[in-house]
């Protein structure tokens, strides 16, 4: 008995195949077409915009290097000045009215070209109503040294007892020149009053602006009841004005305004004095 065995046939190929062929090879074709359009001919092609460079900053202004006494430390500066005003010594003895001053070199300010050499000026046994005070003296520098300008011994007063002021300072808050704040007093039959004055390192010379009562305390005099006082220089206005604000038994404000080369006190002030 013969058996036939049945044929299977072919699987057939995906037309879907066939399709994205064609499609493939048109689109290559199309797209090697258009870059051939679209490529630039010779003498067509442009040439890259150069990128923008930044200009290179100018070099910074150079500094000129202190020459002479100036390039000196400030601690030999000061010892120079000393020599100058006070000769080899560094230092002055000399008779006041009422004794001995000994007069020492604290600090060396310039303004401008200008040094200022402040001193301290103290009494030695000084009476009770005698006070002592800052020196001050105005030099040029002279090739690694200075000359003396003018020198005022009795620039700015201190404290009895002939002591220089309880405590001195040197600011640049009050205008364009600097300004020496000091303060001092002294104890008279139970009363207690300080003192502090403001003095302009002006460029003709020192000069005193003003004399504020800083001070009170009437305690050791038996006052009842007692009145004690602390002021304060706050908010300076430079070349304008500033006010002193008073602390203690009582609290308020003075304020002082500039006129000239003076300030005044606007109105009256509430504060006592000895």
């Amino acid at each position: 008995m013969t058996t036939s065995r049945s044929r299977r046939a072919a699987p057939a190929k995906s037309a879907g195949g066939g399709r994205f062929l064609a499609t493939a090879m048109v689109a290559g074709v199309t797209l090697g077409m258009g870059a051939l359009l679209l490529w630039p001919r010779d003498g067509e092609r442009s040439e890259p915009a150069p990128s923008a460079v930044a200009p290179k900053p100018a070099p910074p202004a150079a500094v000129a290097s202190p020459t002479g006494v100036r390039a000196l430390p400030a601690a030999e500066q000061l010892a120079r000045a000393a020599r100058t005003v006070f000769g080899p010594t560094g230092k002055a003895s000399s008779a006041g009215e009422g004794g001995q001053v000994v007069t020492t070199p604290a600090r060396l300010v310039w303004r401008g070209d200008t040094a200022v050499l402040i001193s301290t000026a103290e009494m030695v046994d000084g009476c009770h109503g005698c006070t002592g005070g800052l020196d001050i003296a105005y030099l040029k520098p002279a090739g690694d040294g200075f000359t003396l300008v003018q020198r005022w011994p009795d620039a700015v007063s201190g404290s009895s007892w002939g002591a220089p002021p309880g405590e001195w300072s040197v600011s640049d808050k009050f205008g364009a020149n600097p300004v020496i704040y000091a303060s001092g007093g002294g104890t008279w039959q139970g009363y207690t009053c300080s003192v502090f004055t403001l003095t302009e390192l002006g460029a003709g010379g020192p000069v005193g602006l003003v004399s504020v009562p800083e001070g009170y305390d009437d305690s050791g005099a038996g006052t009842t009841p007692a009145t004690t006082l602390e002021g304060k220089i706050a908010n300076i206005v430079p070349g304008r004005g500033f006010d002193v604000h008073y602390t203690g038994t009582q609290s308020f404000t003075d304020h002082y305004v500039r006129q000239g080369d003076k300030y005044a006190v606007r109105g009256e002030t509430r504060m006592p004095t000895c």
